[in-house]
C-alpha cells in the first residue's frame, strides 16, 4: 500500500514584500489535494540566522454558544466538535480579534474558510498573538538557506499566478 505524499506549492506571500529582511509568511497548497494548506513563517534573528515555522492550516469547526452564554468558539476535534481547541474559547478569540483589529465573526469565518489564504491570515494573527512556537517547533536556517527558500517561494508565486481559474475552459452562455 502506498501513501500519497504532499506536493506543496506556494501561492501567496502574506508577509512583508521583502520576506528575507522583514519576515515572510508563505501560503502553500498541496497539489495532490490530500493535505491541508500550510503557512510557512520566516523570521530573521540577530545572529544572521532565521527561524522557520510550518503551521498546518486545518479547517476548524464552529462551536455554538452554550446555554450559559458566551460567544461562539472553535474546535479542531472532529470526534468531539464541542471541545474547544487550545486557542478557540470565545474569550480567547475575542482577545485575538481585538489584537488583530478584526471583527470576531470575521475572524471565526476566516478559520472556517475554504480559501487557504483567508485561513492563513487568521492563523498568522493567532501565531503573532500567541507565538508561533505554540503552533510548531521552529527550525533554524542559515542566511543562504533562507534566501534560497524565499527565492523558491517567490518564484512559485509568480508561476501560480498563471494557473487557470475554475475548470480551465471558457464556456459560452447563450442569452435569449
Amino acid at each position: 500500500m502506498t501513501t500519497q505524499q504532499p506536493s506543496y506549492w506556494c501561492i501567496r506571500n502574506i508577509g512583508d514584500v521583502d520576506p528575507l529582511e522583514h519576515g515572510g509568511a508563505f501560503v502553500l497548497v498541496d497539489r495532490t489535494g490530500v493535505y491541508s494548506p500550510v503557512l510557512l513563517l520566516l523570521e530573521q534573528k540577530a545572529d544572521s540566522a532565521y527561524d522557520f515555522w510550518e503551521i498546518q492550516l486545518d479547517r476548524l469547526i464552529k462551536v455554538p454558544p452554550t446555554s450559559e452564554g458566551g460567544g461562539c468558539g472553535l474546535s479542531d476535534n472532529r470526534h468531539w466538535p464541542a471541545k474547544h481547541c487550545w486557542f478557540g474559547k470565545p474569550e480567547s478569540l475575542q482577545d485575538l480579534a481585538i489584537f488583530s483589529g478584526r471583527l470576531l465573526d470575521g475572524l471565526i469565518d476566516s478559520f472556517l474558510s475554504s480559501c487557504p489564504v483567508e485561513r492563513a491570515l487568521a492563523y498568522q494573527s493567532a501565531a503573532v498573538y500567541h507565538g508561533a512556537e505554540n503552533f510548531s517547533y521552529p527550525s533554524r536556517l542559515s542566511r543562504e538557506k533562507a534566501e534560497a527558500l524565499c527565492d523558491a517561494m517567490l518564484h512559485q508565486i509568480r508561476q501560480s499566478q498563471g494557473w487557470h481559474k475554475g475548470y480551465g475552459v471558457t464556456y459560452y452562455h447563450d442569452q435569449d
